[in-house]
């Protein structure tokens, strides 16, 4: 990049790509960007999110930005086909970062509660959000995992189970 803009001059660096820059997880290039004055912004930040990579995402939310519900979404709706959810050891990270989110300022939603729930990862100390787990989400999440864990054993009692707990909810 540095000879790029050594032999052209008249290039101009905009937002557009220091958020290209996050999105394809080059740290580098994000350094050089922050380092010629660009300020990223929330598009970065949930580009970054996407890459799982939780050194990039620090290194934007240094920058006093705070995460939204929309960051949560974008760590787990990757498009990194290298790296997806059951990666060994990538539930640890995705919990890491959840943390650092809330190290920096994010306020989690019920919505985002279940949604977190459904991926096995949790927010300590949820009752300071005034955040009650009440029996619903409990419900619902513990059919999930039954429902889960009986498909891989047995497809014609899950079928059934699925049909009593069905009736039994509505």
């Amino acid at each position: 990049v540095k000879l790029i803009l050594k032999h052209t001059p008249d290039l101009k660096i905009n937002n557009k790509c220091i958020e290209l820059a996050c999105g394809n997880n080059n740290y580098e290039l994000i350094k050089f960007y922050l380092d010629k004055g660009l300020h990223p912004n929330i598009e970065c930040l949930l580009n970054v999110c996407s890459t799982v990579n939780s050194k990039l995402i620090k290194l934007i939310l240094n920058y006093r930005i705070i995460p939204i519900s929309k960051c949560i979404y974008s760590l787990f709706n990757n498009n990194n086909k290298e790296r997806n959810y059951y990666y060994y050891g990538s539930r640890y990270e995705y919990q890491k970062i959840i943390d650092i989110f809330i190290n920096y300022g994010y306020i989690p939603t019920y919505e985002d509660i279940e949604f977190l729930l459904s991926k096995k990862c949790m927010i300590k100390d949820i009752y300071r959000f005034n955040i009650n787990l009440d029996c619903n989400i409990r419900k619902k999440h513990s059919i999930k995992t039954l429902i889960r864990r009986l498909h891989h054993s047995n497809k014609t009692i899950l079928i059934n189970i699925h049909r009593i707990i069905t009736s039994f909810i509505t």
